[in-house]
């Protein structure tokens, strides 16, 4: 076989560019800190790479969800705090209210202190937290509204007969969201919020009203006018609206405790996560200097050699 000159210098030249590419490639590479800067640098740990920082976004964005997720709780878990207080100081005024030492203007007194105790309890669960009041539900609103004599939770007439649809706020936290016919299923996201109506109660049992709130009202109505007259029934609704509050702080003690263990089992995955990342993507600069010495005198070598294939001019032109 005949190898003529233009050959050489065609072999020659097509060495030349692969050796400058190559070192351009490890130029990039010590420049960037990245293995791969392209999908075509290597397709298959590209792939693995994107697949990594999908799973480390949407990691990311479920942990902002968690931390979001508890600061809601931690408000509503804090006002509940405070709710039980009022309710077992009013329980302690009920029970000296029934003393027979008490006469109308004792129990004046103690009525305007559980009115004092009613508003304060409006003012808790109408808190406001970050960018909504922390018991605002699905709505935003603010919760709890007076009017004449009426007491309103979500725009709902707490006196109804009819047990109100209580729709709960729920959060995706990386659980694995599922749905049933279109609705989400609640065993794979996370209740956000808790109902002022789960809590204080709402309608009516043999004309007596099963809400806190109203409750305080017709106790201070009762000790004013110094008529006790149902009072028993009403002061068993305060140990009700007790024992539901109990329920939610329990709850939301759980909600609290479930949301940490997730968040410290997605921070453990994130560094597994990162680590893999690395791997696929980041440089071992130890390794990479040395191929890019290597490189770099290739290249050197190759263009002194140039001076013994290319005719002088081209060769004068390239250096």
């Amino acid at each position: 076989m005949r190898i003529t000159q233009k050959n050489i210098q065609r072999a020659y030249l097509n060495n030349l560019h692969r050796n400058m590419k190559q070192l351009a490639t490890s130029n990039e590479r010590m420049s960037s800190g990245r293995r791969l800067n392209r999908v075509s640098d290597n397709v298959s740990d590209a792939q693995r790479a994107l697949t990594v920082r999908d799973k480390l976004q949407r990691s990311e964005q479920y942990l902002r969800n968690i931390d979001k997720l508890q600061l809601d709780l931690n408000g509503q878990e804090t006002s509940l705090m405070q709710m039980n207080e009022i309710i077992a100081r009013a329980q302690s005024l009920l029970v000296n209210a029934k003393s027979d030492t008490n006469g109308p203007s004792e129990r004046t007194i103690l009525a305007k202190e559980l009115d004092y105790l009613s508003e304060s309890i409006v003012q808790l669960m109408n808190v406001q937290g970050v960018d909504r009041p922390v018991f605002a539900g699905t709505d935003g609103k603010t919760p709890i509204v007076l009017g004449d004599g009426t007491v309103s939770i979500h725009s709902f007439n707490v006196d109804s007969l009819v047990p109100p649809e209580i729709k709960g706020q729920f959060i995706d936290i990386g659980l694995g969201l599922q749905f049933n016919g279109g609705v989400v299923k609640e065993s794979s996201v996370v209740r956000s919020d808790t109902s002022p109506l789960e809590i204080l109660g709402y309608g009516m049992d043999n004309g007596t009203p099963n809400n806190l709130i109203r409750v305080f009202q017709e106790l201070s109505k009762g000790l004013k006018n110094n008529d006790l007259s149902g009072f028993e029934s009403l002061s068993k609704k305060v140990s009700s609206a007790h024992d539901r509050l109990l329920v939610s702080l329990t709850d939301l003690g759980a909600r609290n405790a479930y949301l940490d263990n997730t968040k410290n089992r997605m921070e453990i995955d994130q560094l597994q996560l990162t680590e893999m990342q690395n791997k696929l993507e980041a440089v071992d600069i130890e390794s990479e200097l040395i191929q890019n010495k290597s490189l770099e005198l290739t290249w050197q070598v190759s263009l002194q050699l140039g001076s013994k294939v290319l005719p002088m001019s081209i060769f004068d032109f390239i250096r």
